[in-house]
């Protein structure tokens, strides 16, 4: 190792050494004032400018932050992303040219925040719990909700909660429905949450190369199935412009007071975008059962609740997206069962801040708080006395 290269290596542990203690300095601003370094202190790999920019941008105010430093700092990014990304100011090299930490791509920064929380999160995989038991109350008729996943979900919830069995003989039919992106949004979330990873251009991609919804959200034909087999005096087909007013309107049809929807936590656009990231680390390193437990125990707590983050249809997919939701709305129109609600809802129109995309930058703040909150879980979690961690049962075939 040349001179110039341990000089510059040991101001970049300097510099780590400064974030670690609380410093929130760039690199650039640092190494100006940054007196020369001896080359031979500190030992082992010097930390990536992801790494180090990771720790700069980490809330100093959280307890131990300099062992979550540490463990970032020792968390290599998982997946495919750039390598080992050198800072700028050493001596020309080979291998992936140096970056300014703070201009590093949000998506390379997500992707080092991914790496520390799957060590985190596995270090508690949570016990398989029973199943919630409930006072059915045989005298009223089953429901069953299908449409918009999302809002079917809440409203499923609500409903068990109140002894409503799912299904039956001859069920009261809900079937939720809203603006198509809104659909697409829900059904994203449905399938990232269930373990999948697919990105939102993607699903309108696969959506439009068959030229059909995604299952589950395709309105009419649900409907018409579910006439065929309830009759269609038993379907509701509910059209709202958002899941209060769904679940509202489903209130009036059963003759309940429901309270207002409120999202299920861990559900928003960029829990989703991120959670999407962690799936295939979660599975790789606890199996789909461990998966499922963290996504159904654990990721709502740490993800919250996000207000509503409108996103509208990609670019390239809005004439599509029209004329698909007009030919579900004619479907609906034609039906014979009760449709509450304008057919025309189900076109997407423009709304205030909808994007087409997720922002990376909106999902690297939104890593940044679920790992502070992962932290002072670990940190609580260790605070308790001594027990196994307890691991989910393989599954067999």
């Amino acid at each position: 190792m040349s001179a110039a290269t341990g000089t510059h290596d040991a101001l970049v542990r300097a510099w780590a050494a400064d974030l670690r203690a609380g410093s929130a300095q760039r690199w650039a601003d640092f190494r100006v004032g940054a007196r020369p370094a001896s080359p031979s202190s500190g030992d082992g790999p010097v930390p990536s400018a992801a790494q180090l920019e990771l720790v700069r941008r980490l809330d100093k105010d959280l307890p131990s932050f300099g062992r979550l430093a540490d463990l970032v700092l020792a968390t290599a990014g998982p997946g495919r992303g750039l390598v080992d990304v050198p800072l700028p100011g050493g001596p020309p090299g080979f291998g992936t040219p140096p970056v300014e930490p703070d201009a590093l791509p949000a998506d390379e920064l997500v992707r080092i925040a991914c790496g520390v929380l799957v060590t985190l999160l596995i270090r508690d995989v949570p016990a398989a719990a029973a199943p919630p038991r409930f006072a059915w109350r045989p005298w009223r008729r089953g429901v069953t909700v299908l449409g918009a996943p999302m809002t079917a979900a809440v409203l499923r919830d609500e409903l068990r909660s109140r002894g409503i069995r799912d299904g039956g003989r001859s069920p009261t039919c809900l079937v939720l429905g809203g603006p198509l992106d809104r659909l697409m949004a829900e059904r994203w979330s449905a399938r990232v949450a269930a373990g999948g990873g697919m990105r939102w251009q993607r699903l309108w991609e696969s959506a439009m190369a068959q030229d059909r919804l995604p299952p589950g959200i395709q309105l009419g034909t649900i409907a018409a199935r579910l006439s065929e087999q309830f009759g269609a005096a038993n379907v509701h087909v509910i059209l709202a412009e958002d899941p209060r007013a769904a679940v509202a309107l489903a209130g009036e049809i059963l003759g309940l007071d429901l309270p207002p929807a409120v999202p299920r936590p861990g559900s928003g656009l960029l829990a989703t975008d991120l959670l999407r990231v962690l799936n295939p680390l979660l599975v790789l390193n606890v199996g789909e059962d461990g998966r499922d437990l963290l996504a159904d125990q654990v990721w709502p707590g740490l993800a919250g609740v996000e207000s509503d983050l409108a996103l509208a249809p990609p670019p390239g997919k809005v004439g599509w997206a029209q004329t698909t939701a007009e030919r579900v709305a004619a479907d609906l129109r034609a039906g014979d069962y009760a449709v509450h609600g304008d057919p025309g809802t189900v076109v997407p129109v423009r709304r205030a801040g909808a994007r087409s995309k997720v922002d990376p930058e909106a999902v690297l703040e939104f890593a940044l708080g679920v790992l502070g909150r992962s932290w002072v879980r670990d940190l609580a979690r260790s605070a308790r006395p001594d027990t196994p961690p307890r691991r989910p049962t393989e599954r067999q075939g």
